[in-house]
């Protein structure tokens, strides 16, 4: 097998990571096909990336943009398209994070889901200034991506709790604000970790501020229809002979968002 063709295959069994880590490993990959493989090559490795985090638009929107690229340029040329969406993806980035930091300065307690890396650093921004910031992590099942960020910030000195899924609910009345990433955002909804919809949901009912860290980057196309997602490894929930749905994402419609953080 192609180095490439293994290299796209660890990146679609990669199920922990960020969407943000996982693009960037995408681009690094088309860099370096950029300087020895065909263009045939690269448009099946595109295309082959497209699909393989359907439910991660910033991977999606780099594919098409260089999909696009192609057809209109050398592949010779590509390595500057890779070097241009980082930069300007790094700096989209940079500015989410500023303007969430500045939504944390006077907040006691802020609930997050799953994990994502521009609500870390915007907790860690804020922390420099706010230093009774404390965060409420969910588990963020089957993965546990919220324990890992629930010891990344233990490890910062930032005062955290874990707590279940299932609970998430129950302590969004006792949070200031909720602070959450993006996989992508389409016409109508937010897709994120599962379990998103219930908070949401219990926001709204306890009038708490529900915001979303979301680059432009992170919007799909106005046209784009949000792909069913296929279940994952029923042994991720249990080891027991039964019916397992298991499933990563939930769709959150937008007006139960209080507010985006875009760039």
């Amino acid at each position: 097998m192609k180095y490439w063709l293994q290299e796209i295959k660890e990146i679609e069994k990669d199920n922990i990571n960020s969407a943000t880590f996982i693009t960037f490993k995408a681009i690094d990959l088309i860099e370096q096909m950029a300087q020895k493989e065909s263009e045939n090559d690269l448009k099946k490795a595109f295309a082959l990336l497209k699909n393989s985090h359907p439910m991660m638009a910033v991977l999606y929107n780099f594919c098409l943009l260089g999909e696009d690229f192609l057809k209109k340029h050398s592949k010779d040329n590509l390595k500057y398209f890779c070097e241009r969406f980082k930069k300007d993806f790094k700096k989209a980035n940079e500015t989410v994070i500023e303007k969430a930091s500045k939504e944390l300065r006077n907040i006691q307690t802020v609930l997050t889901h799953s994990f994502s890396s521009l609500v870390f650093q915007a907790i860690l921004n804020s922390y420099e200034t706010n230093k009774n910031i404390k965060v409420i992590c969910t588990e963020s099942r089957p993965k546990n991506e919220g324990v890992i960020l629930a010891e990344k910030l233990k490890q910062k000195g930032i005062k955290t709790i874990l707590i279940t899924d299932a609970s998430a609910p129950y302590f969004v009345k006792k949070c200031d604000k909720i602070l959450i990433g993006a996989d992508g955002v389409s016409k109508d909804y937010l897709v994120h970790k599962i379990g998103t919809l219930g908070i949401a949901l219990a926001a709204k009912n306890f009038s708490k501020e529900i915001i979303s860290l979301a680059p432009k980057i992170k919007f799909w196309p106005k046209n784009y229809k949000i792909p069913k997602e296929e279940p994952k490894n029923p042994k991720e929930v249990t080891d027991k002979n039964l019916n397992v749905v298991n499933l990563y994402f939930d769709q959150t419609p937008k007006d139960l968002i209080s507010k985006f953080i875009t760039d």
